[in-house]
């Protein structure tokens, strides 16, 4: 197993053999009947496993599990109404006053509201009679998702030269986009994927991530703002990177160098709890619930 891959791939206690539960540790056998993803074994253990593999707790643990799975989220589907209707309301969206104001106003959108699109669909398009250089603009771009979609969808057969140009409006956003592409350049494919996830949606970053981005990644962004601080006369700064027959060149103000350095820091203000809390206003707004049921709902 890769060294980052067991980031992906948990091996709990109650569902894996290979955990690191003792050896008597058996694979889990009975699954929540409401949501079908909870899986538990409530097959006897031996009598020397710690409290936390007993059997005693395992079912407390399934019994928990029901609990929290009895609620509208877990209903049959044809029975599931929005919570508008079940507490006898009007939705939030029909008042032209809402009591709350809408939290997330202004705030960037760190994760899109789309899926990933192929933009070349080389397969059903040109296929073999594809040009040998294929040149596309990606303007006011907000993440690389297309970008990763579309690189990954070239056919195996394609030879030649795809050239993909960027630019963006928000800092951060671009900071994040340059830092994943440092990422695919620098890491195995297999560590590339966990980190590049982690980096892309999670509120908390895993200690061994974060420690991996700063002793690879640092010492390369370092570099280039050394680099940039000798060209004080110019506005921008350009540099690029190579691996195998791929190249990422960035350009950007000779500041933004330095803040993308510092991206790679946490914040000593931001605590985890907040981190996960500035997350979750984004996804999961009080505010929107109804926009959210009504989504369901349709």
């Amino acid at each position: 197993m890769a060294r980052f891959e067991k980031l992906l791939y948990p091996a709990l206690c109650a569902n894996n053999i290979n955990s690191p539960c003792p050896s008597k540790t058996s694979k889990a056998n009975n699954a929540c009947s409401r949501c079908f993803l909870v899986v538990v074994s409530l097959q006897h253990l031996d009598r020397q496993s710690p409290p936390s593999c007993s059997n005693q707790n395992q079912n407390s643990t399934a019994a928990k599990n029901v609990k929290r799975n009895i609620g509208p989220r877990t209903r049959r589907v044809d029975s599931w109404k929005p919570g508008w209707h079940t507490e006898g309301r009007e939705p939030t969206f029909f008042t032209q006053d809402p009591s709350e104001p809408n939290t997330n106003e202004g705030k960037i959108s760190w994760w899109g509201t789309m899926p990933a699109l192929d933009l070349l669909k080389l397969d059903g398009n040109e296929g073999q009679d594809a040009p040998p250089k294929i040149r596309i603009l990606l303007a006011s771009s907000h993440d690389i998702r297309n970008m990763v979609e579309t690189i990954a969808r070239l056919p195996d057969t394609y030879l030649g030269q795809c050239e993909i140009v960027m630019n963006g409006i928000h800092s951060g956003i671009f900071a994040r986009n340059i830092i994943l592409l440092l990422i695919a350049f620098n890491f195995r494919p297999e560590d590339a994927a966990p980190i590049m996830i982690h980096l892309w949606y999670s509120a908390l970053i895993p200690a061994p991530v974060l420690a991996a981005l700063q002793s690879k990644l640092q010492p390369l962004v370092r570099k280039v703002c050394s680099e940039a601080a000798q060209k004080c006369a110019l506005q921008f700064f350009k540099w690029g990177w190579k691996k195998n027959k791929a190249s990422l060149h960035v350009e950007l103000p000779i500041n933004e160098w330095e803040r993308l350095r510092d991206y790679l820091q946490v914040p000593g203000c931001l605590s985890a709890a907040t981190a996960a809390r500035n997350r979750q206003e984004v996804t999961l707004p009080t505010n929107r619930v109804d926009l959210l049921h009504r989504s369901l709902y349709g």
